[in-house]
């Protein structure tokens, strides 16, 4: 996305960089220590992943509300992929004549092929804006699971997967710089209502896209491209979206999407390099998933902050084995971290690894 389009998209779903736990079993942790790397699943694998159907539905049928007046006779029976290629041939000053059609192909888009088909290779990461919270406990990290706090302000995300290929690796003077995923921030879940008006401010978005789209007559040079900027944020919103009934959860995303890109190498020759798709089983799921690594702005930065372990028979047990392995690791896995802010003050049991990240237990009692 443009610098513009997240300044329209941050009035749509707010970014939340700092002060976010992702809860996970003491498996998770350790693997996300010592590979550096978070696993982003794919959206339609998440156990949740019905909820963005709802989400869905009720866009198209704003959205559908909103184009009735413009779309033109007859139902599309082009390719998803033609549909794009339309887009791309539209000229930047159309004439009245294209007005017609611009409405049609962003109907296409929407109405006949739906926001899930344009989403169909989003991955996501799951975080909670609460370090206790005992929904968390209970559905994601378990008995004696942690809540890892995480602060992304000063870090960027790369594909971790592509990065360890050798073969692509020695090509480049830095892989991670190449394999970036380019202005991602996470965000706060939005929650709607399942059968009740969508808030406010989608509502009015969807209505100011529209009316954006309308100043092609008046305004042919910037209308339209400022037109599909409202279009794209409206699709990437879609997997920051959940009913009210998830609520509970406090969640904030990172949500990427998979991407295919021309690079040159450090020789000048010219290739193309695309996103790394994993597998994993789960659940009697065969899962795709992302490797996410952090790649900071500046060194000495570690975005892990603190753990804090939940409740469980041996939680004393886990938490003295989490310190020891936090507190041994080597500066190449967690370097040591100078920044002086209180870190999870008042916290039960609270000790600070010599590297900097705190460590605490939770206030929740045994429920399981």
């Amino acid at each position: 996305m443009t610098s513009n389009s997240n300044v329209l998209f941050d009035k749509l779903v707010k970014v939340k960089r700092n002060g976010i736990f992702h809860y996970t079993n003491i498996e998770g942790l350790f693997g996300i220590v010592t590979n550096r790397c978070l696993f982003a699943s794919h959206i339609k694998f998440l156990n949740d992943w019905k909820e963005f159907d709802v989400g869905y539905t009720r866009i198209l049928k704003k959205l559908k509300d909103c184009i009735s007046p413009w779309e033109g006779n007859g139902n599309s029976s082009k390719e998803l992929n033609e549909i794009f290629d339309e887009i791309k041939k539209i000229p930047a000053k159309p004439s009245d004549d294209n007005f017609k059609k611009v409405i049609q192909t962003i109907s296409d888009c929407f109405i006949h092929y739906g926001l899930s088909r344009l989403t169909s290779n989003v991955y996501a990461i799951s975080f909670c804006e609460d370090r206790d919270n005992l929904n968390n406990w209970i559905t994601y990290a378990k008995e004696n699971g942690v809540s890892i706090e995480f602060d992304f302000s000063e870090h960027e995300f790369y594909d971790y997967a592509l990065s360890e290929k050798e073969d692509l690796a020695h090509k480049f003077n830095d892989i991670k710089l190449t394999a970036r995923f380019p202005e991602i921030s996470p965000r706060e879940v939005k929650y709607i209502h399942r059968y009740g008006s969508l808030p406010n401010e989608i509502t009015k978005y969807i209505e100011q896209m529209f009316t954006e789209i309308n100043k092609l007559k008046k305004d042919k040079t910037t209308a339209f491209p400022r037109a599909w900027q409202y279009v794209e944020n409206l699709i990437g919103l879609a997997p920051y979206l959940k009913t009210k009934e998830f609520e509970s959860e406090r969640e904030a995303r990172i949500a990427f999407r998979e991407w295919e890109a021309p690079v040159e190498d450090k020789e000048g020759n010219s290739l193309v390099i695309s996103t790394a798709v994993n597998y994993r089983t789960r659940n009697d799921l065969i899962i795709p998933f992302l490797k996410i690594g952090w790649l900071p702005n500046r060194s000495a930065l570690y975005p892990i902050k603190s753990v804090t372990v939940g409740p469980g028979k041996s939680q004393k047990a886990t938490f003295d084995s989490i310190f020891h392995f936090l507190d041994n690791q080597p500066e190449d896995i967690i370097p040591v971290c100078h920044n002086p802010v209180e870190k999870l003050k008042g916290a039960k049991g609270k000790r600070i690894t010599r590297n900097g990240i705190a460590v605490a237990l939770s206030d929740t009692p045994y429920i399981f």
